[in-house]
């Protein structure tokens, strides 16, 4: 009976036991099942990263890949980081995204556009500052002493031409004559530099001006001068002598004049005649409807020297020594 006692004994251990081993045994298959899956990492040479692949490790091995600097999952997740520009942190160049690196490669860099779309700026891209907008610098045009660039007024009147300039004569008792610029000009915001000089041996109108190249041929007479005396405020100058003139118009329908000996207005000029600004108001009294049309006929306007009420006859002249603009960049 004892014996029969132990041998149940003996049963009953061991199906503990059994229990106990298949109570164990799934988690078992599962660390093993885990152990035998392999795991995505992006492997990323440290000393050729562009080289970056994907490689299926054991899960054990991870830890120490992510040491290394590879990053967990596969490489197509992390192209924005792993075709990274060296050169971005520049702000010229920039890397367009893509999700296949792996298979097509890292995109190559694109340059960063600065364009702004305003003709009067210059737009660059300064590596470390990024875009940069500059203003596009004043065109300055010299126009030269010559029949190319010059229309005379009197087909038949009597001009010469020479290394002192464009000599133009009076056609009669007070009767005048003029050139203008072949080219016209845009002379709203722009600074007009005139040199000349006059016989004035008589009575006459002088001087550089500016006329509408379309519509009606009005003229912007800026300077009132006059040789011998003064008429309706004229300013009388004297003969024989180079005079420079400088006109300035403002955007804002207003217009400063100079007039001096020996140079333009600045340091070098010998003696300074006429300083004045005025508005389009102070120069015409007239309808407001020919203000505007002279106004705007001004962004299209020819550059012109005139002898004019000649008391002279054709004796008198003027000599056109310069004429040149600078214009601002316009939109």
């Amino acid at each position: 009976q004892q014996f029969r006692f132990e041998i149940r004994n003996m049963r009953l251990l061991n199906a503990f036991y059994l229990l106990g081993a298949f109570s164990v045994l799934p988690s078992v298959i599962a660390q093993n099942l885990r152990l035998l899956k392999k795991q995505d990492i992006c492997h990323i040479p440290p000393d050729d990263p562009l080289n970056f692949h994907t490689i299926q490790v054991s899960p054990n091995a991870v830890k120490a890949h992510l040491r290394h600097g590879d990053k967990e999952g596969s490489c197509n997740s992390y192209c924005m980081d792993l075709c990274q520009d060296d050169d971005d942190d520049d702000y010229c160049t920039f890397t367009e995204e893509t999700e296949d690196c792996e298979e097509n490669g890292c995109p190559l860099p694109v340059p960063v556009d600065c364009e702004d779309g305003d003709p009067c700026t210059e737009n660059v891209c300064t590596p470390g500052v990024g875009c940069e907008a500059f203003d596009v610098p004043p065109t300055d045009t010299n126009i030269p002493m010559n029949d190319d660039s010059w229309t005379r007024q009197n087909p038949d009147g009597h001009y010469v031409c020479d290394a002192e300039g464009y000599t133009i004569f009076g056609t009669g008792w007070r009767k005048g004559n003029k050139i203008y610029s072949t080219r016209s000009f845009n002379v709203i915001g722009a600074d007009v530099y005139f040199k000349f000089k006059v016989s004035g041996a008589n009575y006459a109108g002088w001087g550089p001006f500016l006329v509408m190249a379309e519509g009606p041929e009005w003229g912007f007479f800026p300077f009132s001068l006059t040789t011998k005396w003064s008429h309706d405020g004229s300013k009388v100058i004297p003969s024989n002598v180079w005079l420079f003139a400088h006109l300035h118009m403002g955007k804002d329908r207003t217009f400063t004049t100079t007039l001096a000996t020996g140079a333009y207005d600045n340091d070098a000029a010998e003696e300074e005649l006429i300083r004045n600004t005025k508005s389009l108001d102070d120069y015409w009294n007239g309808d407001d409807d020919k203000k505007d049309i002279l106004w705007e006929g001004m962004s299209n306007a020819r550059l012109a020297f005139t002898i004019h009420d000649n008391y002279g006859g054709i004796s008198e002249f003027i000599v056109a020594g310069e004429a040149k603009i600078v214009e601002p960049c316009s939109s």
